[in-house]
């Protein structure tokens, strides 16, 4: 006695394990889909803008205010307009005209700031104001090593790359130091039998505070967990002033 399929000739092919994998794995895509295709909407309200505020503040420790938030090619959280509640000249805060944060592969994050400004103030106990930002602040009268040393802890699982950013380091209302036209660049290298990082710190203006200024300085070097700075490129120069110079490495 024979089925209607097998009448007709029809091939029917069944596998006790394939179909079970294969209906896993669409069902896992389409749950991602929809948990992607829910953040792509939510982070655009006014609650998602919220959830993203406070969660920076909670990082930064200050209040902060933004302007608007979004989902970003291939798939990093845009955050625009990102200031520090009473943020004035001399005035400890942070503010950024773009923030991007993405995965960059596997137990790795990716940050890209456009346009970010920090001031940062010390105050009568030698403490940098904003507290976050104190390693930045501890720069002042420090060699280039001192920005190696700075993202020791993060450099691991991150990638960072900044420009268009500005620094300015005030003791009290006196401004001890200023850097423009900012530009910075941390990646992971892979070289055979040695895990190293990239860096790059450009800077158009910069004075420092000693007095020494300079212009359209590039620094370009590796570092690893032995090798603080192994450079490879020094363009631009600072003009003489008295103290050590940022610039070089001793």
């Amino acid at each position: 006695m024979t089925t209607s399929d097998d009448a007709t000739g029809k091939l029917r092919i069944s596998s006790p394990h394939g179909g079970g994998l294969g209906r896993f794995v669409f069902t896992v895509l389409i749950v991602l889909a929809i948990v992607l295709a829910t953040l792509w909407f939510s982070v655009r309200t006014e609650g998602g803008r919220d959830f993203v505020r406070s969660r920076l503040e909670t990082y930064l420790g200050m209040e902060l205010t933004i302007e608007d938030t979004r989902i970003g090619f291939p798939y990093d959280l845009v955050v625009a307009g990102v200031r520090t509640r009473g943020a004035e000249e001399g005035r400890p805060g942070v503010r950024c005209r773009e923030l991007r944060i993405g995965l960059a592969g596997w137990r790795r994050c990716r940050m890209a700031l456009d346009g970010p400004a920090v001031t940062l103030v010390r105050d009568l106990d030698g403490r940098w104001e904003p507290a976050r930002f104190s390693r930045l602040g501890e720069m002042v009268g420090q060699n280039i090593l001192a920005v190696s040393r700075a993202t020791l802890q993060i450099r691991q699982g991150m990638e960072v790359s900044v420009r268009n950013g500005e620094i300015d380091w005030y003791e009290g209302q006196t401004l001890l130091a200023s850097a423009d036209g900012v530009g910075f660049r941390l990646d992971r290298v892979s070289l055979p039998g040695r895990p190293m990082h990239y860096y790059r710190v450009s800077v158009q203006n910069a004075q420092g505070p000693s007095g020494s200024r300079c212009g359209e300085v590039v620094r370009e070097w590796l570092a690893s967990e032995t090798i603080e700075y192994l450079e490879i490129e020094a363009a631009g120069s600072d003009v003489p002033g008295t103290g050590p110079a940022f610039w070089e490495v001793e």
